[in-house]
């Protein structure tokens, strides 16, 4: 039973990890009090058209994404989550991008006869860790700073599935103030070894200004699904491989990602 405890919190806490590979800043599940998540990936984002406004144009591009992510339960129903991306996209465009910081609270988790239903909320910002160049052709971000909130719930049912639908409200400083709606679905099955998810991400930004290239910090509107696998190989250890494709959009690559990466979870002492 205890193996099957751990496993299980294991999965719970590295849902926050998916959310750094494309749902904003938080996920459906806590730490725990004392409990620690950490977690090194690579991804390779790759596309060949790209969307100017509504009009498409052959160009092709390639990102490569090593993150370094770590999650601290305070409480049992609040979190600290931080992650750090070092990304390149040639030899002349690559560092240490933009760092996220949140703060994620669950005020509600309400036990019904088949399943819990949790609601959570975020607070935090992005950015920018280095002084990477933003006027090249390729360049790894915009050096935009932005806060970010993010309510969710989700219902976790005994039998394993779950779904969950999350939104929010974003603030980009670029440095015109710019206006974001992110809304996300997701469903999924997990148990003591296995975690399985699919996700549909809908992003708009409001007061879009002219194209700025890669990762479109003037204005990106995207409409994406993906999914991610994670197998639990130890209580405390497992990995997981996603994917994401982007199904349209305004300002951003038509982009195929993929990603891989392998998850520690340090427990508290009882």
């Amino acid at each position: 039973m205890r193996r099957i405890r751990l496993l299980l919190l294991l999965l719970f806490g590295f849902g926050i990890v998916l959310s750094c590979f494309g749902q904003g800043a938080i996920d459906g599940y806590m730490k725990g009090r004392g409990n620690t998540d950490v977690a090194l990936s690579y991804s390779t984002d790759s596309y060949s058209t790209y969307y100017f406004g509504s009009e498409e144009r052959a160009i092709e591009n390639t990102t490569q994404t090593i993150n370094f992510f770590a999650s601290h339960g305070f409480t049992d129903s609040l979190d600290i989550v931080f992650s750090i991306p070092f990304i390149w996209t040639d030899s002349l465009n690559r560092g240490i991008q933009d760092g996220i910081v949140a703060l994620k609270y669950r005020p509600y988790r309400g036990k019904f006869s088949a399943g819990n239903l949790s609601l959570i909320g975020s607070i935090g910002a992005s950015f920018p860790l280095s002084n990477y160049k933003t006027s090249s052709a390729n360049p790894i971000g915009q050096a935009a700073t932005i806060l970010q909130t993010r309510v969710l719930a989700q219902y976790d049912a005994f039998a394993g599935w779950f779904v969950q639908i999350q939104s929010g409200y974003e603030l980009r400083f670029n440095p015109v103030l710019q206006h974001i709606l992110p809304i996300s679905l997701k469903a999924g099955y997990s148990n003591a070894f296995l975690y399985v998810d699919a996700w549909l991400d809908y992003y708009r930004t409001f007061n879009a200004a002219a194209d700025t290239r890669i990762f479109a910090g003037s204005g990106t509107s995207y409409l994406r699904v993906g999914g991610t696998i994670y197998y639990g190989i130890q209580p405390q250890y497992g990995i997981f491989l996603g994917g994401a494709y982007t199904l349209s959009g305004e300002n951003i690559g038509q982009s195929t990602r993929y990603n891989v990466g392998l998850v520690y979870k340090f427990m508290a002492s009882n």
